[in-house]
């Protein structure tokens, strides 16, 4: 068997042993909020999308507004995802912090 092979000649020419990989940053990166100049012009196109009906721009291409029980039920799905994504997050993330 050659040095090569057996390992002893890269430490013998002065070679530093190989370092174990490092290990997988899951969980900072998933825990991070995003600052409000990121989320604005998310939350203000969403705000336009449902007022748009209600402006006179909504008429020119013919949008009618929605009855009031659907702005109702969508706000109710919304705030369960949320919650629901919240408490995911908190379970999967738990033994790990």
């Amino acid at each position: 068997m050659t040095q090569e092979k057996s390992g002893q000649g890269r430490r013998e020419r002065g070679y530093p042993a190989p370092s174990p990989p490092p290990e997988p940053r899951l969980w900072p990166d998933a825990l991070e909020r995003t600052s409000l100049g990121s989320r604005s012009p998310s939350i203000l196109k969403t705000f336009l999308r449902l007022a748009l009906p209600f402006l006179p721009l909504g008429a020119i291409f013919g949008f009618v507004p929605l009855p009031p029980h659907f702005y109702l039920a969508l706000a109710g799905l919304v705030i369960g995802y949320l919650v629901s994504v919240e408490v995911v997050k908190a379970r999967f993330f738990a033994d790990r912090l």
